[in-house]
C-alpha cells in the first residue's frame, strides 16, 4: 500500500484526475483538521466515493495524532463500516471465489470484532437477527450461536 502525501498539490491532482480514487481499493483520505477546509474544492469527487473525512470514521484527526492513523489505516485488517438509519449494518464479508470455511472464518472474526467493540454507537449484545445474502440474491438468517 503506497502513502500520498500533500495539501494542495494533492488536491489539484484529485481535481485534474491526475490520481484515481475508488472506494473498492481501500483508499482512505486522512485529513488534519486544519486542512479540512481545503477539501471543498474536490468535494464532489471524494464524496461521491465516500471518502470525505470525518470524526467518526477516524480520518479526520488533529495534527499530533496523525502518524498514529496512518500506521492504523496502512493495516491490511483496516475497514471502515457504517450503520444506516435502520441500524443495518451492510458489510463485504466474503467474494464468489472464496470457500465456505473462509467465509465462514471472515463471519467469526466480524461477530468477534463487533463483541468486542467500545464505542457508544453500536452494542452488539442488541443485535437481533442476522442475515447473509449475495448481492441480488435472497437473504438467509443466520443464528449468532450457530457459526
Amino acid at each position: 500500500m503506497s502513502d500520498v502525501v500533500g495539501e494542495d498539490d494533492l488536491i489539484n491532482k484529485i481535481k485534474e484526475r491526475e490520481i484515481r480514487l475508488q472506494k473498492r481499493n481501500n483508499n482512505f483520505l486522512i485529513c488534519t483538521n486544519d486542512c479540512i477546509h481545503k477539501l471543498t474544492r474536490v468535494g464532489k469527487e471524494i464524496g461521491r466515493k465516500g471518502l470525505m473525512p470525518n470524526e467518526k470514521c477516524g480520518t479526520l484527526v488533529s495534527e499530533f495524532l496523525l502518524p498514529k492513523h496512518v500506521k492504523l489505516f496502512k493495516s491490511e485488517n483496516t475497514y471502515i463500516f457504517k450503520l444506516n438509519k435502520l441500524n443495518t449494518l451492510n458489510i463485504n464479508i466474503g467474494d464468489v471465489y472464496m470457500s465456505n470455511d473462509e467465509i465462514r472464518e471472515n463471519i467469526n472474526h466480524l461477530f468477534e470484532h463487533l463483541e468486542n467493540l467500545e464505542f457508544f454507537h453500536f452494542n452488539f449484545k442488541h443485535v437481533k437477527t442476522i442475515y447473509l445474502s449475495s448481492t441480488m440474491g435472497f437473504p438467509f438468517k443466520i443464528k449468532k450461536n450457530s457459526l
